[in-house]
């Protein structure tokens, strides 16, 4: 049995003074435990990959979660994009960037727009405003996703960003929490190239043959990112044969690129001229065809089908 002494001191605990009772007024009577507090900010890095001459926008969502203490209702997150050490440049898009060549992507969070802001300026301007429900997990959009605006041409390889996400936690007695974590947004830049040109014709007439007869160009335009080539080669070995008569001689002609020499790559006649990356990723081109002897030939129509390539330069 409790001694009596022991029973009389704890039937003391109701001295305490109306003064002490006023500390535990409604909107006070938290203890530090209860507040809610952010305690980890998880977000893997953003990976892509982009074409440079494919119209549809790179866009990588990434998912953002959290995790808390205390009691979080009517809580809200905030987070911002900041600039780091290794990526000190701010502005309304990240820049990613690969020895000197850069690449602007454009980032959101939440479905709104995250410029890149200085540490010190995370929380100033209009920061992304996140609730989070009782048990502390973010409610709604809680993405982060990245895309690239059409039209920027750069060199294959792999741009990134190395920058820091901003979050700060406010609960519903506007304690405050704050985490940074670093994100790395990287983007595959893939070699591309492709061949546009002719319209509605492809054709190439030489109207009556002659000897060294030179026909009209033909325009097209070659988009690449890299080192490219121009491959030219021929149904019939750069013949023009006469129709239905596939196994008769045929009249020799040799292709002529407008801006280059063409060179023999195969025993197959197959020519090739090598070109650097153009300028803004779009180089103009044209070919003509010149005939050869035609002593001998029979009347009729003569024809052949002359392919145009663009391949990585070897």
């Amino acid at each position: 049995m409790m001694p009596k002494h022991a029973l009389a001191s704890a039937l003391a605990l109701p001295l305490l003074t109306a003064s002490s009772l006023a500390l535990l007024a409604p909107g006070q009577a938290w203890a530090a435990g209860d507040q809610c507090r952010l305690t980890a900010l998880n977000l893997s890095g953003i990976n892509a990959s982009y074409d440079p001459f494919d119209p549809a926008a790179v866009i990588s969502p990434a998912p953002i979660s959290v995790r808390t203490s205390g009691d979080c209702t009517g809580a809200h997150l905030q987070l911002s994009l900041v600039a780091s050490q290794t990526s000190p440049e701010t502005g309304a898009s990240a820049r990613l960037v690969l020895g000197g060549n850069a690449i602007l992507a454009n980032v959101t969070i939440a479905g709104h727009a995250a410029p890149v802001v200085q540490p010190s300026q995370a929380f100033v301007p209009n920061p992304v405003s996140l609730p989070l429900g009782s048990a502390g997990s973010l409610l709604g959009n809680a993405n982060m996703a990245m895309s690239v605006p059409e039209g920027q041409v750069a060199r294959p390889g792999v741009y990134s960003a190395s920058l820091q996400i901003a979050a700060q936690l406010t609960d519903r007695s506007n304690h405050k929490s704050e985490l940074t974590v670093p994100v790395i947004l990287s983007l595959s830049v893939i070699p591309s190239m492709r061949l546009v040109g002719g319209g509605n014709s492809r054709l190439i007439d030489l109207g009556e043959l002659a000897e060294n007869k030179v026909s009209s160009t033909f325009p097209f335009t070659a988009y690449a990112n890299d080192d490219y080539a121009i491959v030219v080669s021929s149904q019939n070995g750069f013949q023009i044969k006469r129709r239905n008569s596939p196994n008769s001689p045929g009249v020799r002609y040799s292709p002529v690129l407008a801006n280059a020499a063409l060179s023999s790559v195969d025993g197959h006649g197959t020519m090739r001229a090598q070109f650097p990356p153009p300028i803004g990723g779009i180089q103009h081109h044209a070919v003509s065809i010149r005939v050869g002897t035609i002593n001998g030939m029979m009347a009729g129509d003569y024809s052949d089908v002359m392919t145009l390539q663009i391949q990585p330069k070897i």
